[in-house]
């Protein structure tokens, strides 16, 4: 998978089902792990549910790429500029009351992938989440 495979979707509740078929496929035909498959899967829900649920995006796409050891899973939306690696990491430490609500699943996504990276350009949220394949 040299290439970049990409799929634009109209952020809702029905893309859900479309955004995981396309990974599924395309990490299956890659022979990714399915270790690595399933820590994709679980980082890919994660923000693909925050764009349907706070960019106020009209469009958005998901595209892989894989270079050598690495598989960069990218998103990109029209919404509101949000920058999900500038969100504080959640005090793990505290129990669950006394800890504020939000943080865990972006905290989640940060164990499972190598990097992440945003940027704002040409009016689009573009994050980068990066995953060894070993």
């Amino acid at each position: 998978m040299q290439s970049e495979n990409r799929i634009t979707l109209i952020p809702d509740s029905a893309s859900y089902a479309a955004v995981q078929s396309f990974l599924e496929q395309r990490l299956d035909e890659a022979a990714i792990s399915l270790r690595v498959q399933n820590r994709i899967q679980v980082s890919a829900d994660e923000i693909w549910s925050n764009i349907v649920h706070y960019s106020g995006a009209s469009q958005a796409s998901v595209a892989l790429c894989t270079e050598g050891n690495s598989l960069f899973l990218r998103f990109a939306d029209n919404g509101k500029p949000y920058d999900p690696t500038a969100v504080p990491e959640p005090d793990t430490t505290l129990s669950a009351e006394e800890r504020q609500i939000g943080g865990l699943g972006l905290h989640m996504v940060r164990k499972m992938t190598r990097a992440m990276v945003y940027a704002y350009e040409n009016g689009e949220n573009r994050l980068t989440l990066t995953f060894d394949l070993q």
